[in-house]
């Protein structure tokens, strides 16, 4: 069974490294990549993007869309944006884990007060990128 795997934040550093990470795994597959509504980069192939080659996966700025398409969204952008994209993933079935990093204490007690056990995993201390 193949995992499908958005990737939020993928036009960043971390995101493009997800890219890569997730085009070169086995039983993983790129469902979709997401962006920011106002990046330059909407509609462009997450995997040219990547340096991984085509992936037939446009770059979107739609939450729903990726999570109708995905099992699981790896988030690695700004807190606001996370806090915006947990709402979504709790009413889904979508799994999301957050990668986010300067959440605020307020943000970090929202996470938990609103969280489903199985809904997502928050672990914003990743000492080591790509």
């Amino acid at each position: 069974m193949t995992t499908r795997i958005a990737v939020n934040g993928a036009a960043g550093r971390m995101g493009r490294c997800l890219i890569q990470a997730v085009a070169q795994t086995e039983g993983l597959t790129l469902s979709a990549a997401i962006a920011r509504v106002e990046s330059s980069l909407l509609g462009a192939d997450a995997g040219e993007l990547a340096g991984v080659g085509k992936l037939g996966v446009e770059i979107t700025s739609d939450f729903g869309a990726a999570i109708a398409l995905s099992d699981v969204i790896v988030d690695f952008t700004l807190p606001e944006v996370t806090m915006e994209l947990i709402p979504h993933c709790l009413e889904s079935q979508c799994r999301l884990v957050i990668g986010t990093t300067g959440f605020s204490d307020e943000q970090k007690i929202s996470n938990r007060a609103g969280r489903r056990a199985d809904c997502y995993c928050f672990s914003p201390q990743h000492e080591r990128g790509c």
